[in-house]
């Protein structure tokens, strides 16, 4: 119920897209506020039927961090 209130109120702000941790979308949904208005009609949609079917939101993956060489190892090899 909460994530329907948020995403209804301030998903415009793209409040619900940086509680998801979707930090580079809740930016652009700050700066389009919410994509024109389309991108927040659709999510406060699906925010109110995960909250009448009960289900929640999948868990998003962990990118793999590949800032450290273009996803290099560190370890150092004796040659």
């Amino acid at each position: 119920m909460n994530d329907f209130i948020i995403t209804l109120l301030f998903g415009w702000l793209g409040v619900h897209k940086f509680m998801q941790k979707k930090y580079g979308l809740g930016i652009l949904y700050f700066f389009t506020l919410g994509l024109c208005g389309i991108g927040w009609a659709v999510d406060t949609i699906g925010a109110f039927m995960r909250m009448t079917t009960g289900k929640q939101p999948a868990p998003a993956a962990q990118k793999p961090n590949t800032f450290s060489g273009g996803g290099t190892s560190l370890r150092q090899t004796a040659y």
